[in-house]
């Protein structure tokens, strides 16, 4: 299951900003993943099936990490996650420290108000 971490990181970024662009509202608060990936259900489980195919994780596994990073269901999204999200994430543990520093840093500089 090598590099499933990494790919789903961006994969729930993409499916966030699918997330906000339904709303046509674009705020953040009125953002939801769950909802959004609820009247998607077979779309979504066909794309995490091809995945898990294309990559060779097995399904099972793959959800399971899937469900412990909360990517794909309701949470708090934000600027600052989208902004960590799109320069993606490494498989080189050294690096997750600089991105979380990085988060850090956008955070300072982005805006606070949704």
């Amino acid at each position: 299951m090598r590099y499933a971490r990494e790919l789903f990181a961006p994969l729930g970024a993409v499916v966030a900003v699918g997330a906000l662009h339904a709303t046509g509202i674009r705020s953040f608060a009125d953002v939801s993943v769950g909802a959004f990936l609820a009247g998607r259900r077979e779309q979504w489980d066909r794309l995490f099936t091809a995945v898990c195919a294309l990559c060779a994780f097995d399904r099972d596994e793959a959800t399971a990490i899937a469900d412990e990073m909360a990517c794909f269901r309701d949470y708090d999204l934000s600027a600052p996650l989208l902004v960590l999200w799109s320069a993606g994430v490494t498989g080189v543990e050294s690096l997750h420290d600089r991105h979380r520093r990085s988060y850090a840093a956008c955070a300072a500089w982005l805006p606070t108000s949704n």
